[in-house]
């Protein structure tokens, strides 16, 4: 029976890591980020979360009721109420995980050539209000 239970944690952890994990993929290739894929997958936010929500609640009112009639709850409730948390747990690590690292340049960032005098001019660093500085749109 641990085997099992350990099973479930584990396949739904290697499951909710590489969904997780594919919305990452524009902090580390910018281009990606204006996929139909990405879109998609971010529309499944919407359905994947509240599913989530679901589960919990089945595993929590499942426990609650196991308790109150003092029997073992059932397995399928464990298991929803353990794909659940694992759910919850991958999602809290990736959403720290984006704001960890490092952002995907501004928009505008690669709309110049490469100037030498205009990055080494201290003028290019200055911020203009309402857009970004003459030295990040350089690439």
């Amino acid at each position: 029976m641990i085997g099992a239970r350990s099973r479930t944690w584990w396949i739904a952890f290697a499951g909710f890591a590489l969904y997780f994990g594919l919305l990452l993929i524009p902090k580390v290739v910018p281009g990606f980020g204006a996929t139909p894929f990405l879109f998609s997958l971010t529309l499944s936010l919407m359905l994947v979360v509240p599913f989530l929500i679901l589960l919990a609640l089945w595993g929590t009112a499942a426990l609650v009721i196991s308790r109150v009639r003092k029997r073992p709850i059932g397995s399928c409730s464990k298991a929803a109420g353990q794909i659940a948390l694992v759910g919850f747990a991958a999602f809290a690590a990736f959403m720290v995980l984006a704001n960890v690292l490092p952002s995907q340049l501004p928009s505008g960032s690669y709309g110049r050539q490469f100037d030498r005098e205009a990055w080494l001019d201290p003028e290019s660093a200055n911020y203009i209000p309402g857009d970004i500085t003459p030295r990040q749109k350089i690439p």
